[in-house]
């Protein structure tokens, strides 16, 4: 089946309505969103608060920021790329922007900058910001996913935020020379995996209004299979766009059903606006929704959610007309490149080639050898290591060049590491897949450090060489943990053991930095943030754990120890913070969530001591998570991850 391509004056009116729509849904929607999740939907026809240029919404300001990176670097774009444009031109912290930014800062690329240490890895930060390749690859989803994926992989590689982005991206990339609902769904569903929560959320919403059921009936079937405390969790409000969408007769309606189900309000409504713009064009929106807002983009440069927008070459556009301008720049440049898309449906569904892309390995960091050559190293289940322990690197090698290529791979020497072998040799070939595989071991507590580099020299035999790769692992944070103390009285309410003392809760330390509290203190490792990971065997009753924090100057920063339970902090013996209350958990560095144990504290010059308490009651769910972030007083960058407090090893290891 051939698909009929739109005239340009169409395609121009639907690039322009896509962008318009993306500002009425994230308008609507952005001042209803909440951290998370509730029961109730909302009950809203209009916007609950109108702004000329629409509310400053993440969902549009990043794509600005791709729109950037495009007229400066071109359409050779991939996620190394665009990760140095998040550090130069995003002040956004939250959940996995600030996870993902405290990753490159360590070191890490993508995707494992998205991956590790990364709790919101399911969340909604990419899928809500695909339209600016769908609209440089119209009528070529494909082509708009593989942009997409290089996105995506930033801040949420191995999530099921993967698959919102792809469905998004699909389905408005065909939206362009499609207007049948039911097949651009169907394409969209084609790129994700069957199984998926995703996928499955989506089919409830199908399902459902199959079956004659109202909105609401609806969202209680999606939310029997996507239910999550976390309102940014992406499954369910994807479906809540597909929602929107079966059961609105128009743009306002289905804008609002889909803001009405809650969760993520002001992405559900940017992206179905954007989709139904696409559909529909310029008509479809009417007055109602478009004149409160007028042409004007506004941003949070200002504020620092966004920086350096205004500055240098090419600055972002003012207004969406002049948005809509420089897309179809880009678009018709790209499509001067590489041809039209070949016009057949059967094109527009996925195909082998990118569902390979889509699932390959989160942990696996790809290398361009140019001009026709690859390079992957893979540290597979995560980048972190202990001292002394061994990880196995995966070393994948491709080449599309007719003549072979002998090589080398040697690991360049770095002291207290070992590895096994130091010298690999294979050849680069068009016809077979290179692979190999190097055991590293790391060294003492004493060297290892929070960042650990680790470089691989790759010589071709008979050609330039290209130096050296790096691979980042980073040394595991180590705590020392007390016995675990059962309170004598019983109590389904754990807070008085919270106030209960069961050490010395402000002994100082001696001139090695070592408590004087007998042998009862065992050693204990942290999976990233998450401190739960090194207290196997905390069910009930009440523990601490001591960590050290080595800085190189006298400095205030914050603390973030986000747990579900009550806890207490200590920094250099003297009280800082605690919480008697259960509370839900969200391990983020903000400092307005007055739920969260958190704030300023004074580190000295050297070795700086940290005790953690944990009160938790029999059956009771058990997170905890502690995070350090910069001084609130900075505009740009606020809770911007810190990466420069040595973590890995105790005072006396030195």
């Amino acid at each position: 089946m051939k698909i009929q391509f739109p005239e340009p004056s169409v395609f121009e009116d639907k690039v322009l309505a896509c962008w318009i729509g993306k500002n009425c849904g994230g308008t609507l929607g952005g001042p209803l969103e909440k951290a998370y999740s509730q029961e109730e939907p909302f009950d809203i026809d209009f916007y609950p608060v109108i702004q000329e240029g629409g509310i400053p919404n993440d969902d549009l300001e990043i794509q600005l920021v791709w729109l950037k990176a495009l007229e400066d670097l071109g359409f050779n774009l991939k996620a190394a790329d665009m990760a140095a444009y998040w550090l130069d031109h995003v002040g956004y912290n939250p959940d996995e922007y600030g996870f993902m930014k405290t990753n490159l800062r360590l070191g890490l690329r993508p995707p494992v900058s998205g991956f590790y240490n990364n709790y919101f890895k399911h969340s909604m930060g990419c899928p809500i910001r695909t339209e600016i390749w769908a609209c440089i690859a119209p009528g070529n989803p494909r082509l708009a996913a593989a942009y997409s994926l290089e996105d995506s992989i930033c801040d949420h590689a191995g999530g099921e935020s993967i698959c919102g982005s792809l469905f998004n991206v699909t389905v408005e990339s065909a939206a362009f020379v499609l207007q049948d609902r039911d097949i651009l769904i169907d394409i969209g569903l084609s790129y994700i995996p069957e199984k998926s929560v995703t996928a499955r959320c989506i089919r409830a919403a199908l399902k459902a209004h199959k079956d004659g059921e109202d909105w609401l009936g609806a969202r209680k079937r999606i939310l029997e299979i996507g239910w999550n405390h976390n309102a940014q969790y992406s499954p369910p409000n994807i479906a809540f766009q597909v929602l929107g969408w079966l059961y609105g007769s128009e743009f306002g309606e289905s804008l609002c059903r889909a803001v009405n189900c809650g969760y993520d309000t002001d992405c559900t409504g940017a992206t179905l606006g954007s989709i139904l713009g696409i559909v529909g064009g310029t008509k479809a929106i009417s007055d109602k929704w478009t004149s409160p807002l007028g042409d004007g983009i506004s941003t949070s440069d200002s504020s620092g959610g966004v920086k350096h927008f205004y500055t240098g070459p090419n600055p972002v556009p003012l207004t969406i007309t002049e948005l809509t301008t420089r897309v179809l720049v880009l678009q018709r440049k790209l499509e001067a490149l590489l041809g039209k898309p070949s016009g057949e449906l059967a094109d527009l569904y996925a195909d082998a080639a990118i569902l390979a892309r889509a699932n390959a390995s989160p942990t696996a960091v790809p290398f361009e050898l140019p001009p026709r050559s690859g390079l992957s190293l893979d540290c597979q289940d995560s980048p972190r290591i202990e001292a002394e322990a061994t990880k196995e690197i995966l070393i994948e090698a491709t080449h599309t060049s007719p003549e072979p290529v002998p090589f080398s791979i040697s690991l360049l020497p770095k002291e207290g590491w070992s590895f096994s072998p130091s010298i690999l040799n294979g050849v680069f070939s068009a016809e077979t897949k290179w692979s190999g595989k190097v055991v590293v071991k790391a060294p003492s507590r004493k060297l290892l450090e929070n960042s650990n580099e680790i470089l691989f020299h790759v010589k071709p035999q008979g050609r330039p060489g290209w130096g050296a790769l790096p691979l980042v692992l980073i040394g595991s944070p180590v705590y020392s943990k007390s016995e675990i103390f059962q309170p004598k009285e019983k109590s389904t309410e754990s807070h008085p053991w919270i106030d209960q003392a069961f050490i010395d809760e402000e002994l100082v330390t001696d001139v090695l930095g070592r408590d004087v509290r007998g042998k009862d203190w065992g050693f204990v490792q942290a999976d990233g943030n998450d401190v739960r990971s090194g207290l196997g065997g905390f069910e009930s009753g009440v523990v601490y754990l001591r960590g050290f924090l080595k800085s190189e100057t006298e400095r205030r920063v914050w603390i973030h120890n986000c747990t579900n339970v009550p806890t207490k902090v200590w920094v250099n013996g003297s009280f800082a913070y605690g919480n008697a209350n259960h509370r839900s958990f969200r391990p983020w560095c903000f400092g307005y969530n007055k739920d969260d144990v958190q704030g300023e504290i004074q580190l000295n010059k050297g070795w700086n001591k940290v005790l953690l308490k944990y009160a938790r009651e029999p059956g009771r769910d058990f997170q905890a998570h502690v995070m350090y972030s910069n001084h609130m007083t900075e505009k740009n960058d606020k809770f911007a991850g810190i990466t420069d407090l040595l973590w890995t090893r105790f005072p006396w290891d030195e």
